[in-house]
């Protein structure tokens, strides 16, 4: 046998082994411009690029990425390789929209069926679905795979009233009546749905001679709104894909990897650098910004949407603007309605300032929307009230000018500048230079300014010049004169500075006479009220009897005088008092309205009436005081005064909250919690008061944006004395019990606590069943269905806790011991052991692992849903009277469960019986004599106090920490 004969089928073999694994991992030859030149990339109005594809298999990165264009409808329609999931917007996104959809004939005495639907591949999660089921009489569960088995949940359910109710009908409402709708949230690569027919009535699906409407014989099942996201899956990491080089995705110089982080799926995906913009899946695909046209490409283009002039680079036809971002849309040139992208309303275009108007303001930070196709991102909000700042092209100012054909600055009187924002450089803007007016990016667009038009530019002669101007003297026999702004004739001067003075001199007399006069009057009549102020006291009040007997109608003393002497005279009646105020022609009196300006309701204002809302109204002004650091009538710049609370609203309507509040605020708080109290505030000071919040929601707000900053204090922390002195404060942290997605901050050192539903209770907990039950450890409180001790304190083992009272201060445990609710987990300096035989720290004998900031979300699992629950009330947990029942939603395939929380205008704990009442913690007198009313300077008035029983009730004690200073603090902050 020959050697050859030997080795030719080794070779044959390793070449199928490379084949096979070859075609496993994806095509192996690196993508480019080149290779993929015969590719389709576009299908309809839809556009896509690598690594997505059609057709030949060299066209998409690996068969996940394989799509079909689906020819034969109008449009045509982009298809996953599946051929049932449908792409409904360009996938040039990490998470794009999808729609799907699903038909169930029914048949007779069949009263189950399934649905299920499957991702289009590995690389794919479902981010979100809302879809609409419609049908006639039958439940709705999802398949939930739980450690048991499946599992169903109940969803909806669907009956109808009528036979004939059809599709359109019941899609209006979509309430449960031949129709009902189901969300999906959190990523995952598949579901499943069960239907099952509630077995009532004669219907017969399909039965002949039949006058009942489709619903029916069939299940629809149709997507509302759904999205998907994708990532690269031939490594689970951006570590692991750069160790491992073979297949890696970001093959384009000036590119990155980003891990994944959508559901189930990890992998990774990649992007262009900063300043880079292309596909960075393909060689050389990341690209410095190219895209900008120097000159229009067609000719007699509109340059107005009526009233609006809209200058190059912007432009309203195909090859009008420099590029396809400066493209806008003239809706109806009779009322100038001029867009950006569909999405924004513009007022003006100003290129030399790079500035857009914008009509509404509500989107303006939503800038994601203004992102085009191949385009670089070259919108941001400017800052102003209500503008656009744009850039031309997302290059610097050096890198344009070298490239001459495509640079944007092209009139001889120009100049070019850098646009930044927040986020990192934008790109590069032109404008004139000093001295020159007009459009920067059109042939001698920069026109010179004559600044002699201006009057007062010279004190004497002025002479203008290209992109300047020169000053000379006057003339000879002329003088530079203030009020005309002119060089005038000398005599000429003197002859109006003599009529001047002369004019001034006569209005001078006349008002030192007038003056005179007026004083003089004055002088009088302060004797007569000195004299009748006199007599009124000698005669007790006898000629003001005297004069209401009479018919005269005007007054005879004003009301300082009355308002001075009724004190004087104690058997004066009321009754003649009010006669004497009001003429006997009226009807009723009106009342001036009391308060302090500012800080007025304006319903009270204009009605006279006051009602619970009018301090909601108050206590708004007094947050955004907070906030910007005003008063509530302040002074502006130009001297004029004005409302802090209208000041705040218009503002807010024009810029965000961030540049409104003062410095010191936007240093000392984070975004989110300035966004919250802003918020509360604009809704405190909505003008109905109807449609302002109650001072219950105002407080709870208020508290858990507290609560939150001191969960945030509790884990973020570095200083050992700092955190000390938080662990050790008296703070009052409840458990949320009755909020929509119960959280406890907790710390673990190893494993989570087995959360696992289990048989529970069946007789009722009660505030007397639980009156012996702890409800306390430490500086932490908590309520049913948590608990310590005897079995009944809790509702079932998942939520038994132990209080570990052998530190200091006490710790609150899950009852696996290992998980740690509210505590922060440090490791002290004295701890730190070293070994013995060597200098080295122990961090090379050891491997701690602590967190630094976790979450743990509880819910009840007896049932897997609410409408579960309904059905099988055994053990229902929202046993209270005024409660309900909310859905928790985890992943598709999780379980779910529920929680419980009182009705709106309730309070207390939903799991235990008549646990949730109406507020009667209000006490209308302090029960405690001799209360201290003050704190330095500031008035304390009930239903406040700082002392325990001078408060209507806890929330108002206040705590007066430096009596000197007048500092009086709210709930120790």
């Amino acid at each position: 046998m020959r050697i050859s004969d030997a080795v030719l089928p080794l070779l044959l073999l390793v070449f199928a082994v490379a084949t096979l694994v070859q075609a496993y991992h994806g095509n192996m030859t690196l993508p480019s411009t080149a290779t993929l030149a015969g590719c389709k990339r576009s299908c309809g109005d839809l556009t896509f690029d690598y690594p997505f594809g059609t057709g030949s298999s060299h066209c998409f990165r690996q068969p996940d990425f394989e799509l079909i264009c689906d020819d034969t409808t109008r449009p045509p329609r982009l298809l996953f390789r599946n051929g049932t999931t449908e792409i409904v917007d360009s996938p040039v996104a990490v998470t794009f929209d999808i729609a799907f959809s699903h038909t169930i004939s029914m048949e007779p005495n069949v009263n189950m069926y399934n649905m299920s639907w499957n991702a289009p591949g590995k690389s794919f999660t479902l981010d979100y679905a809302v879809m609409n089921i419609t049908g006639c009489d039958f439940d709705t569960y999802r398949v939930l795979h739980d450690h048991d088995g499946d599992v169903p949940a109940k969803l909806c359910s669907i009956t109808c009233p009528n036979e004939g109710i059809t599709e359109a009908i019941a899609r209006q409402t979509c309430n449960g009546t031949g129709c009902c709708s189901i969300k999906f949230y959190n990523g995952a690569n598949s579901f499943k749905l069960m239907f099952v027919r509630h077995g009532k009535g004669d219907y017969k699906p399909g039965a002949a001679h039949s006058d009942q409407s489709p619903l029916w014989n069939t299940i629809n099942i149709t997507t509302l709104e759904a999205a998907i996201s994708w990532s690269i899956l031939d490594q689970p990491t951006c570590a692991s894909a750069l160790v491992n080089r073979t297949n890696y995705g970001c093959v384009s110089t000036n590119s990155k990897c980003m891990d994944g982080d959508f559901g189930m799926a990890a992998g990774y995906i990649c992007s262009c650098d900063g300043g880079y913009q292309g596909n960075p899946y393909i060689l050389d695909g990341c690209l410095r910004d190219t895209g900008y046209n120097q000159f229009q490409r067609k000719k007699n283009c509109t340059r107005k949407c009526g009233s609006i002039d809209i200058p190059y680079p912007f432009g309203l036809e195909e090859d009008c603007s420099a590029r396809k971002l400066f493209q806008l849309n003239c809706t109806d040139m009779s009322s100038s309605s001029l867009q950006l992208n569909d999405n924004y309303q513009l007022k003006y275009i100003n290129v030399n300032e790079g500035l857009l108007g914008i009509e509404d303001t509500s989107y303006i930070e939503d800038m994601y929307r203004m992102h085009v196709l191949e385009e670089p991102q070259l919108y941001i909000c400017s800052g102003e009230s209500a503008s656009i700042q744009w850039a031309v092209a997302n290059l610097t100012c050096q890198e344009a000018q070298q490239n001459k054909s495509g640079y944007a600055c092209v009139s001889v009187n120009s100049t070019c500048l850098p646009v930044d924002s927040t986020d990192g450089y934008i790109g590069y803007r032109c404008e004139c230079r000093p001295g020159f007016q007009g459009n920067p990016y059109v042939q001698d667009g920069c026109q010179d300014i004559d600044e002699c038009l201006t009057p007062g530019k010279c004190k004497g002669v002025c002479q203008n010049t290209i992109g300047s101007h020169r000053c000379m003297a006057c003339p000879d026999r002329t003088q530079y004169d203030t009020t005309t702004m002119q060089c005038t004739s000398t005599k000429r001067q003197n002859l109006i500075l003599g009529t001047v003075i002369g004019l001034s001199c006569g209005f001078g007399i006349l008002f030192v006479s007038l003056s005179t006069m007026v004083f003089i009057r004055r002088w009088k009549n302060d004797i007569q009220k000195q004299l009748r102020r006199k007599h009124f006291r000698k005669n007790q009040g006898l000629l003001l009897e005297q004069l209401i007997s009479t018919d005269e109608r005007t007054k005879a003393f004003s009301w300082k005088l009355l308002e001075h002497s009724i004190t004087s005279i104690p058997q004066l009646q009321y009754r003649s008092f009010i006669v004497i105020l009001v003429p006997i022609d009226q009807t009723h009196i009106v009342t001036n309205v009391q308060g302090t300006f500012g800080y007025l309701d304006p319903e009270y204002y204009h009605t006279g009436q006051l009602n619970e809302k009018s301090d909601v109204y108050s206590f708004g002004v007094v947050l955004v005081e907070l906030l910007l650091r005003r008063e509530p009538i302040f002074t502006t710049v130009s001297g004029s005064k004005q409302n802090l609370s209208n000041y705040f609203l218009w503002e807010l309507k024009a810029r965000p909250i961030k540049e409104i509040v003062a410095a010191q605020v936007s240093e000392e708080a984070t975004e989110e919690e300035i966004k919250c109290v802003g918020s509360l505030a604009e809704m405190c000071l909505r003008l109905q008061g109807e449609d302002r919040p109650t001072m219950k929601q105002v407080e709870m707000t208020l508290q858990f944006l507290r609560t939150k900053r001191l969960m945030a204090y509790h884990v973020v922390s570095e200083n050992d004395e700092e955190m000390q002195s938080l662990l050790h404060k008296s703070v009052e942290m409840s458990l949320f019990l009755g909020g929509l997605v119960p959280l406890l901050l907790i710390v673990f050192t190893t494993v989570a606590p087995i959360a696992q539903a289990s048989e529970g209770i069946v007789s009722f907990p009660s505030a007397a069943t639980l009156a012996g039950c702890q409800r306390s450890c430490g500086n932490l409180t908590f309520d049913y269905s948590f608990g310590i001790g005897s079995s009944h304190c809790f509702r079932q083992p998942d939520f038994e806790l132990i209080c570990d009272n052998t530190t200091q201060p006490s710790r609150l445990l899950f009852r696996n011991d290992t998980t740690e609710i509210l505590m922060f987990v440090r490791h002290h300096k004295d701890e730190l052991k070293h070994d013995a035989a060597s200098n080295q720290s122990s961090l090379w004998n050891t491997i701690n692992v602590t967190t630094v900031r976790a979450f743990i979300i509880w819910r009840i699992l007896d049932q897997l849903s609410c409408a579960s629950t309904m059905d099988n009330k055994t053990n229902y947990a929202y046993v209270s009277r005024h409660s309900k029942c909310t859905d928790v939603y985890l992943t598709l395939t999780q379980s779910l469960g529920y929680v419980c929380s009182c009705n709106d205008g309730y309070q207390g704990n939903a799991f235990i019986q008549d646990g949730c009442l109406r507020d009667r913690g209000y006490n209308p007198f302090q029960q405690k004599k001799n209360c201290v009313r003050k704190c330095g300077s500031i008035d304390i008035p009930y239903p406040f106090g700082i002392e325990e029983g001078c408060s209507a009730r806890k929330l108002f004690q206040l705590n007066c920490t430096d009596m000197s200073s007048s500092s009086l603090q709210l709930n120790a902050e």
